[in-house]
């Protein structure tokens, strides 16, 4: 079992990072040492190729948020393919906020979409609406969840959430990031993660 953290994105390469995420992050006091450490950055730098992964050297998945992630990740068939994988194998699967987009294509080998009868959260159409980026969109995340037969729960907008359905932990926005962490750590604690 692989103990360390890869990044990886579809084509492997320079991940791209999100102006505001990173004005975000910069504001946080937790995350401004990882901000100055360069091999942490160099991470982002130099990811690898899904087509390198083996879901079964992993006990875990976590897709970050941003609107990025709605474009990247619901039609990568490589990706689709992993997440199958790693729900054969019990692992565990997390996303933030848009990083739910992930999950949004996969389906199960009978054709229904993985996510119905799942309860999960992500960055909602109030959200959207309150950063002024609603019309600005190809499609509204929250709505596209609930298309798939997702259970959705939402908070207000910009308050921390996260939901937790078996080995699928999810959380509506970047105030949510810190019970995120924790709820995917005390999941590992617990045994219920593959060492």
């Amino acid at each position: 079992m692989n103990n360390k953290v890869v990044f990886v994105t579809p084509r492997g390469g320079e991940a791209p990072i999100d102006p505001r995420s990173m004005q975000e992050a910069e504001k946080d006091k937790e995350l401004q040492d990882s901000l100055r450490d360069h091999s942490f950055l160099g991470m982002f730098k130099n990811t690898q190729s899904l087509d390198k992964i083996h879901p079964e050297d992993y006990s875990w998945i976590m897709f970050p948020g941003s609107h990025g992630a709605m474009m990247d990740l619901p039609n990568c068939n490589k990706l689709q393919d992993i997440v199958m994988r790693m729900e054969e194998n019990k692992g565990c699967m997390a996303a933030i906020g848009h990083g739910v987009a992930g999950f949004m294509n996969v389906r199960k080998k009978n054709g229904e979409y993985w996510l119905k009868g799942k309860r999960v959260t992500c960055f909602t159409n109030e959200e959207e609406h309150e950063r002024k980026l609603d019309k600005m969109l190809p499609y509204l995340l929250e709505d596209k969840v609930k298309e798939r037969g997702a259970h959705l729960q939402k908070t207000k907008p910009f308050e921390p959430l996260v939901v937790m359905d078996e080995n699928l932990i999810t959380a509506q926005n970047t105030t949510s990031v810190t019970a995120w962490i924790e709820k995917i750590m005390e999941h590992h604690r617990k045994g219920q993660l593959r060492n």
